[in-house]
């Protein structure tokens, strides 16, 4: 009788551990999934980056043009830059 106790339980614990490196498999390959989709956020969040720090340094010389501009050469100039940049 406890032999067979014994095996009954050596097998519940194969079944268990089986049942649990199948868990860990899936949750492997979750993982494996949410790592590229953070890799791709972050290229995307890089890429954002670095259009808003161009987008900045252009607007700083537009602002460093229109600050040394001559005040009648200013409105034309202004009005120059939209176009130029709705062209865009």
């Amino acid at each position: 009788m406890l032999m067979e106790c014994w095996l009954e339980l050596c097998w519940w614990l194969c079944d268990q551990v089986c049942s649990l490196q199948s868990q860990v498999e899936s949750y492997r390959q979750e993982l494996d999934k949410l790592e590229l989709i953070r890799s791709d956020w972050q290229m995307e969040k890089d890429s954002l980056e670095g259009a808003v720090v161009k987008l900045r340094q252009e607007l700083k010389t537009r602002e460093q043009k229109l600050n040394a501009a001559p005040v009648g050469k200013v409105h034309h100039n202004i009005l120059l830059d939209l176009y130029c940049f709705c062209l865009h």
